[in-house]
């Protein structure tokens, strides 16, 4: 089989990991990745290979709403969710990504948000991820999630939801403007197509990892460590569970020609 005309890379390898944390009792992180959907895993790493011959793939990391009602619950019917639109309606229509993601995310917001009704705090979710197929890479984002390329320098593709994105020493860091569910009237949707290169390394993060992270670390552990993912993501999660009072995922993706 010829390499699909026009995308620039063909295959991938990855490696991701989520971990509780050394304060909160459960993680209400979840993660997704081909052939893999972990939530409410205390500690859980892993990774695999992929490739376009394969079909579409996704990768995807969430969190749940913190002093929310289950919000273990909401990240992994977000990404078992997401994951299950991927399969069923974007695989057959990619021409259409855009406007089906959008859509899907809309549709996952109202089932997470109807599961929560009643509850004093709806339970509620982050969502980011990256969504590649034979006509391109595209990013889907809600929340405080992110998503980094790391070369030729570390680069966020994503705007954080919450009071404090764009107003620096802003202490509402941890108020959101968006997510799926939590009680959100009309979440934003970030439908974003991606360039891509072979050799670029791609990382998706809770916010929690990122907490834990001096600046010095991070940019010491992401030169040191790319483009490796297994290490990447392996020296991060290390460094930041010292010191991060919160869970913490990371799910970094190499791509190749």
């Amino acid at each position: 089989m010829d390499p699909v005309k026009g995308l620039p890379v063909q295959s991938a390898r990855w490696f991701g990991a989520t971990d509780r944390g050394l304060v909160r009792e459960m993680n209400q992180d979840a993660l997704a990745a081909p052939g893999v959907e972990i939530s409410e895993a205390q500690f859980w790493q892993g990774g695999g290979t992929w490739t376009l011959k394969e079909g579409p793939g996704l990768w995807a990391v969430a969190d749940g709403l913190g002093g929310h009602e289950a919000g273990e619950l909401a990240s992994g019917y977000a990404v078992r969710l997401v994951r299950w639109e991927a399969e069923k309606n974007w695989a057959w229509r990619v021409s259409e990504f855009p406007e089906l993601a959008s859509a899907s995310l809309l549709e996952i917001h109202q089932k997470i948000t109807e599961l929560g009704r009643g509850q004093v705090l709806p339970m509620g979710s982050t969502l980011t991820g990256v969504w590649v197929s034979p006509q391109g890479a595209w990013l889907f984002h809600t929340g405080d999630t992110r998503l980094w390329r790391l070369n030729p320098e570390p680069r966020l593709l994503t705007e954080d939801h919450n009071e404090a994105w764009g107003k620096p020493g802003n202490p509402r860091k941890n108020v959101l403007k968006s997510c799926l569910g939590g009680g959100m009237e009309n979440p934003r949707i970030d439908i974003v197509p991606l360039e891509m290169a072979p050799n670029d390394v791609w990382l998706l993060v809770s916010d929690g990892l990122e907490d834990g992270l001096t600046q010095a670390a991070w940019v010491q552990i992401t030169a040191q460590n790319h483009p490796d993912p297994e290490t990447l993501v392996s020296a991060l999660v290390a460094e930041s569970k010292r010191n991060s009072s919160d869970n913490l995922t990371a799910l970094a993706i190499q791509w190749f020609a």
